[in-house]
């Protein structure tokens, strides 16, 4: 038998004191047993045999039979499913424990020698007993929806001997809240064997779905933003919708409206519209309804008179509505969030089982306990909810952080999260996830869809809010060595874990959900971890070719196939990054004007200042469009924006007090990174109204903290401007040779219509863009390459600097004015299209004039027909390298150290494979490597004035090649340090 690990389980030996004991229920292929349901079972007892059935014949051949009762029993050996309420059915079959609560799942496992139990402290947990028992002794593992996500082990037999387990479900509620479509039968089926044990209910199931929910163990929750009323209804009652800004009304740009709580009508028309539905729908047992998911709550003097803070005034309705509802439906459980403006806690509660906090507003990079600043609102919300003696649990939304359907490693964050739950008396979690079968309704491949993407981290849900103690490490490595083996196994646990530890040290955070996928690329993919992923996908490969078994070896190379492609779309968005840093990377110039004419929108100096990129408005341009400028003094960030209004969206500017909710209506808001941690929220209207927050973590808004900064606005023809001023004191940092400002800006008009720098997402810190405050533009290095090479990573990295980078202009007798610095590559000379003419006539001029000429080159370069000058005459050292490869001589200089301090990589990188001796005294000799034969060392960085311009001569790959090169194409930031320093410094 399989030893049984116990950190997946409790072992209780003589759990009802039965002596040592071996029982076989299969042998040579053949039943030796059958299923036992006492009594009259129970559709979830009647489940539980038929996959029980199914797994034993799947795994061994076998097909063990289900009888109705012990008396009918033709076989030696029997399988009990029972559960308390059918225990007293079988006279053999001592009492079991009850729950401490009505909703534990609770599990028995034992054996005679004759008789296998599986036993649950309900109908439900006896279901749970049975995967249990299939995947301690026959290895099944459910990783995923469907047959190509079951895994499991062949045996000719299943022979037990003393296999006892006792368990309870880590969390009482277990669930993922299964969303666009709400429903699809492989999903629940996966939630059922993985023990989740709730599911929703809504419009979209009719009783056959009831019924499948129902057989599989589901508590069935009727739940989701419907707390609300017929339009007929508020028509009817005007009364009945929510007071906002002064107003009653439906607004047809926010769908359904909230309700006047406080009204009475109100209550009771709630009260009937749910029990309708319960009378419906008798299979219902749970009930968790929201408000509609907005935040115009309202602001009657009724409604501030039933609480003055809306928590607790929701919590107050519920209390009317239980206490309405709980007659008629008195073993209803009833649920709840606390959600949106109804987070904080209350000073009173609801009778509610079920409450869980809704973590949009922490890190999903940082675990919960971690110390990290962005979690601290939640756990202190989270603490005092608890404390107010409510069931307090947590709802969050690891699998959506994206926008798009990527693969996030998060199983350590997840597990980490479970085990929080668990060590502070946390009942419940629960997150939002559309189901396994949406890639069958959409045109997308399986790999790019959410549930795919996520599947390694949704697995390590199921095991960590069931078992009380698993570590990420021993999820991985189950999930690893299922899929592909032992061998294949070590190089995708490795692919594995570097994508996770580049993910949990990514610089920045990722807090709220649904935010573009593209700007986690930056400082998360690397070329390091490219190339880790790469050797890694080609180590399983060769390793599953020597599986004997065709089928196995097949399945595992298409788990690898799937795997390369979820990184592929990873690097998709790097290589955009790559050929768009501009987008992201802008720069501000100096103001030539005083402060007080800069906070007109019409000054002069606005003429000429740098232009932001244009505003994104998701998949198409907005129509309404919007111009950014920015200009910078000593002191403070100048940006004045133009808001077009073209479009027939009446322009909405009511809120004239500081912190009203302007982002309600028309509006520019900034999203602004803080020296001291987090990110400052700023709104405006067109009548100037300001609203700021500072927030540690997505929607952790603390509007008593009001920052330093002034803003204008002005109507326009057909729109309105602003100026907004922003303390570099207080916003800007450093890097390199300039500061630099971290935000976005976004435009929100009624509808709502969203448009943005650099995109169109809100409350994204991963999506700022960066505008750095150039003394000038830093200009245009362009480069020349002979042969195909790939120098996206060296591009990306000088971009993000403030460079453009652009093509050596080849055909044209002129450089572009902005030109500082080109990068030649002449690698063996083959592809060298350059002729001499070119480089006497064009480039050499231009370094006589300033430039930076740097050649990197690999073989004996035609110094003659070049230069023409004796003075730079080199030769080539060949490949007779000193195989330690670090560099003998660097000589002293700024050049080492400004603005981009090299000296440790230049101490301790591995040197070129090979370097220029110069043959005469032209060139001054800046690092230099030892060759095997022991002689003189030779150069592999040279320089030469030449007129008013320096000329670079060196033997490194520059970012075209080179690998692990100190400037090779695995080091790009050190490549563009390099040019950097060599183009500023004598």
């Amino acid at each position: 038998m399989r030893i049984l690990s116990p950190l997946l389980c409790t072992l209780l030996l003589g759990v009802q004191g039965a002596e040592a004991a071996r029982l076989a229920l299969v042998e040579n292929g053949k039943a030796t047993s059958e299923i036992i349901l006492p009594g009259a079972p129970t559709a979830v007892e009647h489940y539980a045999a038929t996959e029980l059935q199914r797994a034993i014949r799947l795994a061994t051949g076998a097909e063990v039979p289900i009888v109705a009762d012990a008396a009918s029993v033709h076989l030696p050996h029997r399988i009990v499913i029972a559960t308390a309420s059918n225990a007293k059915k079988l006279k053999d079959l001592p009492a079991l424990p009850a729950p401490e609560h009505k909703d534990d799942d609770q599990i028995t496992i034992w054996h005679t020698d004759d008789t296998l139990y599986l036993t649950g402290s309900n109908a439900r947990s006896a279901l749970y007993a049975t995967y249990r028992f299939l995947e301690k002794s026959l290895g099944f593992r459910w990783f995923w929806p469907g047959d190509t996500g079951e895994y499991f082990e062949r045996k000719e037999g299943i022979v037990l001997n003393d296999f006892e387990l006792k368990e309870k479900g880590a969390l009482r509620y277990r669930y993922l809240a299964i969303n666009s479509p709400h429903y699809d039968h492989d999903t629940l089926v996966w939630m059922a064997r993985n023990r989740m044990n709730i599911h929703f209910a809504g419009s979209y199931l009719n009783e056959d779905r009831y019924r499948n929910l129902h057989e599989k163990g589901f508590i069935i929750r009727w739940s989701g933003h419907g707390l609300n009323l017929p339009l007929s209804v508020m028509e009817a009652h005007p009364d009945y919708i929510a007071e906002y800004a002064g107003r009653r009304q439906i607004s047809k740009a926010l769908g359904s409206a909230h309700l006047c709580w406080s009204n009475p009508g109100v209550q009771q028309a709630l009260i009937e519209r749910i029990s309708t539905t319960l009378r419906k729908h008798p299979l219902i047992t749970s009930l968790g309804i929201y408000p509609v998911d907005q935040t115009q709550f309202c602001q009657c003097a009724q409604c501030e008179a039933m609480a003055s803070d809306v928590s607790t005034r929701y919590q107050k309705l519920w209390k009317v509505l239980i206490d309405g509802l709980r007659p008629e439906f008195p073993d209803l459980q009833f649920t709840n969030l606390a959600y949106q403006a109804y987070r904080p806690v209350a000073k009173e509660v609801a009778p509610f089982d079920m409450f869980q906090y809704t973590a949009y507003n922490v890190s999903y990079r940082h675990p919960l306990d971690s110390g990290h600043p962005a979690n601290a609102t939640a756990l202190q919300e989270m603490k005092e909810w608890k404390a107010m003696g409510i069931p307090t649990g947590l709802r969050g939304y690891e699998l959506i952080p994206t926008t798009e359907p990527m693969f996030i490693p998060n199983v350590r964050y997840i597990v980490g999260e479970m085990n929080f739950l668990k060590r502070n008396g946390m009942t419940s979690f629960s997150t939002e996830v559309p189901p396994y079968g949406v890639s069958r309704e959409s045109d997308a491949p399986l790999h790019y869809t959410r549930w795919f993407a996520h599947r390694m981290n949704l697995y390590a849900i199921g095991r960590a809010t069931w078992e009380r103690e698993v570590t990420s490490e021993e999820i991985v490595a189950d999930w690893m060595t299922t899929l592909y083996g032992a061998k294949a196994g070590e190089p995708m646990k490795r692919y594995y874990f570097a994508m996770e530890k580049a993910w949990l040290e990514a610089p920045g955070d990722i807090s709220y959900f649904l935010n573009p996928a593209a700007p986690y690329a930056r400082g998360f993919i690397t070329p390091e971890l490219i190339a880790t992923a790469e050797t890694a996908f080609k180590e399983a490969r060769t390793a599953l070719m020597e599986e004997p078994d065709a089928t196995r070896r097949e399945r595992a190379l298409g788990q690898v196939e799937a795997e390369e492609k979820m990184f592929g779309e990873w690097q998709k968005l790097y290589q955009v990054l790559a050929e768009n840093v501009e987008r992201f990377q802008v720069s501000a110039l100096p103001a030539q004007a005083s402060d007080e004419e800069l906070l007109n929108p019409d000054a002069p100096a606005w003429g000429n200042a740098p232009v932001l990129p244009g505003f994104l408005g998701g998949k198409t341009p907005p129509e309404d469009t919007t111009e950014v400028r920015a200009l910078w003094t000593e002191e403070t960030l100048y940006l004045r924006a133009i808001c077009h209004e073209v479009s027939d969206i009446e322009r909405v500017a009511r809120f004239r007090k500081h912190d009203e909710a302007v982002w309600n209506e028309d509006a520019l808001e900034l999203f602004v990174n803080r020296k001291e941690g987090g990110y400052y929220h700023l709104a405006l209207n067109p009548l100037g109204t300001r609203y700021d927050a500072l927030s540690q973590a997505g929607m952790n808004l603390d509007t008593s903290v009001n920052p330093e900064w002034k803003a204008q606005t002005r109507n326009r023809d057909k729109g309105w401007s602003a100026v907004i001023a922003l303390p570099l004191g207080e916003f800007a940092m450093t890097n390199g040779r300039d500061g630099e400002v971290h935000l976005s800006l976004k435009r929100t008009r009624p509808g709502p219509v969203t448009s943005g720098w650099p995109d169109a997402a809100y409350h994204s810190p991963a999506s700022y863009g960066v505008i750095r405050l150039a003394q000038a533009p830093l200009g245009q290095i362009l480069l020349y390459n002979g042969t195909p090479a790939n120098t996206q990573a060296t591009e990306m990295d000088l971009r993000t600097r403030g460079w453009t980078v652009g093509e050596l202009p080849t055909g044209a007798d002129t450089l572009p004015e902005d030109a500082k610095v080109v990068l030649l590559r002449y690698w063996t000379g083959v592809g060298f299209a350059l002729t001499a003419d070119y480089i006497r006539q064009v480039l050499m001029p231009w370094v006589e004039q300033g430039g930076t000429l740097i050649i990197s080159a690999c073989n004996q370069i035609p110094w003659q027909r070049w230069f023409e000058d004796d003075g730079l005459a080199v030769k080539w050292s060949g490949w007779g390298i000193d195989p330690d490869r670090i560099s003998v001589d660097v000589a002293e200089g700024k050049w080492q150290s400004e603005p981009n301090d090299l000296r440790k990589a230049l101490e301790k990188g591995v040197t070129p494979s090979s370097g220029f001796r110069p043959l005469n005294d032209g060139w001054e000799a800046l690092a230099t490597l030892r060759m095997r034969d022991d002689s003189e060392p030779v150069p592999y960085l040279l320089r030469a004035r030449f007129g008013k311009g320096r000329l670079i001569l060196t033997s490194s790959d520059m970012g075209y090649g080179g690998g692990h090169e100190l400037f090779g194409q695995q080091n790009p930031r050190q490549v563009a340090s390099l040019i950097e320093n060599l183009s500023y410094t004598d």
